[in-house]
């Protein structure tokens, strides 16, 4: 009786355990559901074609903030122009624009993205075997500002303004040879600049305000660094000499529009789960008692 007994209570305490998780799982996934997606498709078009975002030969300029969505780009040769509007996420688990490689082929190539303040983002831009593009004079408030990973090369990150808004995320993270990351202005990160097996890279004139560690390098062959300039605001830090850094990106003031609905999330917790493991512990309670009375 005392095996019966101890395996029952093992099988519960599993089966409790399991239910925790699945209720964890279930409701990350009802809380955060995942924003919808405007795409810049493979023929040029843009879906859908109702967002505020007009297309003139290949340039692509916003016409008004965009708020709860994400920009996929599947072509090669474009301009997306911000023109000093704002993309706007919810701070969670989002990408705001994510340049997409072929399936099964190369990625993109000859985009430039400017003139765009993109803030409430995990990820501002990611990309995966990027070449000869072009990310500048933008504002990014994200975690993680920009993701380069594997295989990106003669690429340009250039005069553009970093803000971390919370936590402690990785600025630049660029996997590749031949790029240029010249420029830009960090302000509170955990990591400035991680640069990752490659070779030929230039980092220069950097400004980093109250960074922990401005640049990182891993693998990286004949990589240049010069003319960075950091400032250490920590009380319990010297600072380090600074000189006036170039000026900022300064993208045209825009009106801001009503923002569309946050996404609704569930209630508190998902009731259904709630009940099962009540119901579960309940039920396992009972059959104890049981084999105990049997026991006597």
């Amino acid at each position: 009786m005392k095996k019966i007994t101890l395996t029952l209570s093992f099988f519960l305490a599993f089966l409790f355990a399991n239910i925790l998780s699945i209720a964890g799982v279930a409701y990350a996934n009802a809380i955060v559901p995942p924003l919808p997606k405007i795409y810049i498709k493979t023929d040029g078009s843009i879906d859908p074609p109702t967002v505020p975002i007009q297309k003139n030969g290949n340039i692509y300029s916003l016409t008004d903030n965009i708020t709860n969505y994400e920009i996929i780009i599947d072509c090669d040769n474009i301009v997306l122009d911000g023109k000093g509007f704002t993309l706007k996420g919810r701070s969670l688990y989002d990408y705001a624009i994510t340049l997409r490689p072929r399936l099964g082929g190369p990625g993109r190539r000859n985009v430039t993205i400017m003139n765009m303040i993109i803030t409430k983002f995990n990820m501002g831009i990611y990309a995966a075997y990027l070449t000869n593009c072009v990310v500048t004079s933008n504002t990014l408030e994200c975690f993680n500002c920009i993701h380069f990973s594997p295989h990106c090369s003669n690429n340009q990150i250039t005069n553009n303004n970093l803000i971390r808004p919370h936590g402690q995320g990785t600025c630049i993270w660029i996997w590749g040879s031949n790029n240029i990351i010249s420029g830009n202005y960090f302000t509170q990160f955990r990591l400035g600049i991680e640069v990752f097996d490659g070779e030929n890279n230039v980092i220069s004139d950097n400004y980093f305000s109250d960074v922990e560690k401005p640049i990182e390098l891993h693998e990286a062959i004949e990589t240049t660094i010069l003319k960075n300039n950091v400032v250490v605001r920590h009380e319990d830090t010297a600072s380090t000499p600074t000189i006036t850094p170039s000026p900022l990106p300064n993208p045209t003031a825009s009106p801001e529009l009503s923002p569309s609905p946050e996404p609704q999330g569930p209630e508190p917790f998902p009731t259904v789960l709630v009940i099962f493991s009540v119901a579960s512990v309940v039920v396992g309670v009972v059959l104890l008692v049981y084999f105990k009375k049997r026991k006597h």
